[in-house]
């Protein structure tokens, strides 16, 4: 799960890249963003959460969601005012793009040195995900 977790963060770096290019060739740089930002992005947002109950467990696993998803929101709130303040600095999107494809590298560099949980390294039941008391 986390190797596919941190194909996600590829996907999204090079969709994101790609994006930067836009205007080279605007259908085919288009549909490859598409394709590569959107699998990258239902992959990011399905894996988040089971490793969030292998990391974390499922004790507090709201809690702990919640305190995550505020984490994520410093992202989201300061994404868009850096896009439109690079564009006004340097009247091009690009230099935005690929400064967001490079801060993708440091989440991917951050996803594949995550260390194996405890739990990760525990057998799993197929099917048993939320037993009352275990970290499985």
């Amino acid at each position: 799960m986390k190797n596919v977790f941190t194909v996600s963060f590829v996907l999204l770096a090079v969709g994101t890249v790609l994006f930067a290019f836009i205007d080279l060739s605007p259908a085919l740089m288009l549909v490859l963003f598409v394709i590569s930002f959107s699998l990258a992005w239902g992959a990011s947002v399905t894996t988040r959460i089971g490793l969030q109950q292998h990391y974390f467990g499922t004790e507090a696993f709201g809690a702990i969601l919640g305190s995550l998803s505020g984490v994520m929101m410093l992202g989201n709130m300061t994404g868009a005012p850096f896009v439109g303040w690079v564009f006004d600095a340097y009247g091009d999107y690009r230099y935005a793009w690929l400064a967001c494809g490079v801060i993708g590298l440091i989440g991917i560099i951050m996803a594949a040195r995550a260390p194996r949980s405890y739990s990760m390294n525990k057998q799993v039941e197929p099917g048993v995900w939320f037993t009352k008391g275990s970290d499985t």
